[in-house]
Parts: C-alpha cells; structure tokens; sequence
C-alpha cells in the first residue's frame, strides 16, 4: 500500500470504513512503481492509480481485481500567477491537461 496520507490511500481507508473494513498492510511505501513492480512479482497486491498500472495490465502481467467499492476519483488543480510570464513547456504542459479535462 501506500503510505498512510497519500490522497488516494486516504479515499480507499475512508471506502472500507465505511464498511467497518481495514487494512493492515504488508509494506507501505511511497513510490507507486515499487508497489506495482512487487505486485508484479507475486509480492502481494496493491492499490494504486491504474494509470500507473496501465502498461502491466494491457501486457497481462497484472490484474484488475473487481471489488464492489465505488471508484476513486482524484481532482487536480493546476493554478499560476495570472501575470507571470509561462514559459513554452509550461504552456504546453498547461494546454495538455487543459485538452484532457474537456
């Protein structure tokens, strides 16, 4: 899992709750990748956002396991100073998620 804090680590204790359910995790841990690549290994099973997952799913080396918890949905809020020169990549980088919320 991980670690306690983390926003989406936050929403899925707060879905069990609800449930009077709980986790007691194996290894908690802060980088996403070293959580896939363990559960990719046999370690165990993990809870991440499936974008950081998506290569070992479409490969077939990882499962999406069913469960009958609501989705998790994360927000994301890009903000800047209105009159602050952008530089390109920044502009880009704006313009990417902009393109993505439409």
């Amino acid at each position: 899992m991980t670690e306690q804090g983390e926003s989406y680590r936050l929403e899925l204790d707060r879905a069990l709750s609800e449930l009077d359910l709980h986790i007691d995790p194996l290894i908690e841990a802060g980088n996403t990748e070293t959580l896939v690549h363990l559960a990719e290994r046999g370690v165990g099973a993990t809870f991440v956002p499936r974008f950081s997952a998506q290569r070992e799913l479409e490969r077939g080396s990882l499962i999406e396991v069913a469960t009958q918890l609501a989705p998790v949905e994360m927000e994301t809020q890009l903000i800047h100073h209105k009159g602050k020169w952008i530089a390109p990549h920044m502009r880009i980088f704006i313009e990417t998620l902009e393109a993505l919320v439409k």
